[in-house]
């Protein structure tokens, strides 16, 4: 569960912000979407992030993407640029070198490009910042990493990863570098195996290290995913076919909750290629290439949901509401707090104010004001703003204020301008 994320010098993020998801205690019929940690700590188990256009959302989504990615892959150490504009100088020529064009393609895509992410500020470092609780048999506890990052010279400025077992204790460092080309994290992660065999290696510090870094990428990457605007279809397909396989009717309840047409789900009789079949009830089948577009992402949502649930992971959606009915998106919220005592947590985007108004069956709002965060883009400065913080008038806003009645009186976040649109609308006429 994430508990802080800091972000600065990162796509449209320039300035340093901030997000902490602590939560206040809170009596017992009040804790519905809260997770209290073995010490006694309450982290937020659904944390929405509020905003308009071009405020910097999609630009949180990105830098936790990130983190994971320069856990799996090394940094790209040549001119990124430079190699695309070789690609298409061979391109160019007509008796092109296949295989020379592959292994320039292969090397971009097996490596993290660093140096196109923070354009507006070329000169200086990238940071970024995650906390999170992690609960493990050995390991529970708090895991803090940082990296700063240099896109210009494509180097790792600063590399610093701790874990202290209770919340209110003395961190305890476990990586520590200063300009490397590598992220030891990932190193220490991909090749301990090997790093055993060798003779130089002090095999003591090296175990200690690798418990708590494989403890920490167990949980970053294998038990949580993000879920993005876009998804290619190999993955989507990947994806419904592996759930499909564990539980086939989970997934027809699924389906049919948004699309009722349909009546059953079954595999196509094919191991070289494998594929599902949506029968429709009206006769006639299709398959997923033909489902909605609003079907396929409520699947995909619920599909990971369930998924990070059942492993204690973090589920990160951008723009939670793209072709969702309100209700849907509901659902998909609910579901994070069905189990009283399960320590997994929903970071979300979002553009529509009334999902904070959502209530569970008893009629009890699932979001309280720590659980909300506002971005405001103020000339080029991203302002993060926790909604129990802010003030209206002059007081704070009550905990069973709606949402979305307090955006739309343009009380809480600068709304898209309305004199810049219409002064474009009177230019076109």
């Amino acid at each position: 569960m994430f508990t802080k994320v800091c972000i600065e010098n990162f796509e449209g993020i320039l300035n340093r912000i901030q997000l902490d998801f602590i939560a206040k205690s809170r009596k017992k019929d009040e804790q519905i979407s809260l997770y209290r940690t073995h010490d006694g700590i309450y982290i937020n188990k659904l944390v929405g992030i509020l905003a308009g256009n071009a405020s910097g959302k999609t630009t949180v989504i990105d830098a936790l993407g990130t983190l994971g990615s320069l856990m799996l892959e090394p940094i790209m150490t040549l001119d990124y640029k430079e190699e695309r504009k070789k690609i298409r100088n061979l391109l160019k020529n007509m008796e092109y070198d296949k295989d020379q064009i592959n292994q320039k393609i292969e090397k971009i895509n097996n490596s993290v490009v660093i140096e196109v992410q923070n354009v507006s500020k070329p000169e200086e470092d990238t940071y970024l910042e995650v906390e999170m609780y992690i609960e493990d048999e050995m390991l529970t506890g708090y895991y803090n990493y940082i990296l700063q990052l240099n896109g210009k010279n494509r180097k790792i400025v600063k590399e610093e990863f701790s874990y202290r077992k209770n919340y209110n204790d003395k961190k305890e460092n476990i990586l520590d570098l200063k300009n490397t080309t590598e992220c030891q994290l990932y190193y220490i992660n991909r090749y301990h195996d090997n790093m055993l065999d060798l003779e130089m290696i002090n095999k003591e510090s090296l175990e200690y290290k690798y418990k708590y870094i494989n403890t920490f990428f167990k949980h970053y990457i294998k038990n949580s995913d993000i879920i993005g605007i876009d998804i290619p279809d190999f993955i989507e397909d990947m994806s419904f076919i592996k759930f499909y396989k564990k539980n086939s009717k989970l997934m027809e309840a699924i389906v049919k909750i948004i699309d009722p047409k349909i009546k059953c789900i079954k595999m196509k009789p094919d191991n070289d290629d494998e594929e599902l079949i949506y029968e429709l009830k009206t006769g006639g089948s299709i398959t997923r290439e033909s489902l909605s577009t609003g079907t396929k992402r409520f699947l995909n949502l619920v599909l990971n949901a369930i998924d990070v649930i059942n492993k204690n992971g973090n589920l990160l959606i951008d723009e939670i509401e793209l072709n969702m009915h309100k209700e849907l998106i509901f659902l998909v919220l609910r579901l994070f707090v069905q189990l009283d005592n399960n320590a997994t947590q929903i970071l979300f985007t979002t553009n529509l104010p009334e999902i904070f108004d959502c209530l569970n069956e008893q009629n009890q709002k699932l979001f309280k004001q720590d659980a909300i965060y506002l971005l405001n883009n103020i000339d080029g400065n991203v302002e993060a703003m926790k909604m129990s913080n802010i003030k209206v008038d002059g007081k704070r806003i009550k905990g069973d204020a709606l949402v979305s009645t307090i955006y739309k009186k343009e009380q809480i976040i600068v709304q898209p301008n309305k004199e810049r649109i219409d002064e474009f609308l009177k230019e076109i006429k």
